[in-house]
């Protein structure tokens, strides 16, 4: 009858079942507080799209404004992410067949240095631009990456997407905003 004896943990024992059951569900909590309160929309779509300063990757100060001469695309990226690297690579061969019909720039919010190891590993050669402190992402309210801003000439952001996309959807998306300066079928 001893051997079904239903042993008592001991106190570390359930100190230790505590800690391990704290780091398992610590995670899912973070996860669900982000997703659910602290995450915020973007920009509305229509509105006017801010200003701000931003670093090239020669070290130059630009004003976001000034970067688009008529309609443009904005994508925030992190050198980490492997969506946002699959995301640019497709840009850099889709971007080829759009160039004179709007402009493109890759906006990273990692280090110059891991930004230049990016370009590299990917052969990139769009325009980057270097957000390390955020100010452009928080203007921008940027909560996920990749996040692509689509902005008609008159600096109003037509629409936005975030997280992954298919070549098949940008390859759509470009097209329809080459034509239209919206991603809308019209």
């Amino acid at each position: 009858m001893d051997q079904y004896k239903v042993r008592e943990k001991s106190l570390p024992q359930q100190i230790s079942i505590g800690i391990i059951c704290g780091i398992i569900l610590l995670p899912v909590m973070i996860f669900y507080l982000v997703q659910n309160y602290i995450i915020a929309e973007p920009l509305p779509l229509g509105s006017t799209v801010p200003s701000a300063i931003i670093s090239t990757m020669n070290g130059e100060c630009v004003r976001t404004d000034s970067l688009l001469k008529q309609k443009g695309i904005f994508v925030f990226f992190s050198p980490t992410c492997s969506h946002c690297e699959h995301l640019l690579v497709s840009l850099e061969i889709l971007y080829k067949q759009y160039e004179e019909y709007f402009q493109l720039y890759a906006i990273s919010n990692g280090t110059m240095s891991m930004t230049r190891e990016f370009i590299m590993r990917n052969n990139l050669s769009v325009p980057i631009l270097l957000d390390t402190i955020g100010n452009v992402r928080k203007l921008y309210k940027v909560s996920v990456v990749p996040a692509i801003f689509f902005i008609d000439a008159s600096k109003v952001l037509t629409e936005y997407r975030t997280g992954e996309i298919k070549n098949e959807q940008l390859a759509e998306l470009l097209n329809l905003f080459q034509r239209t300066g919206n991603t809308k079928n019209q």
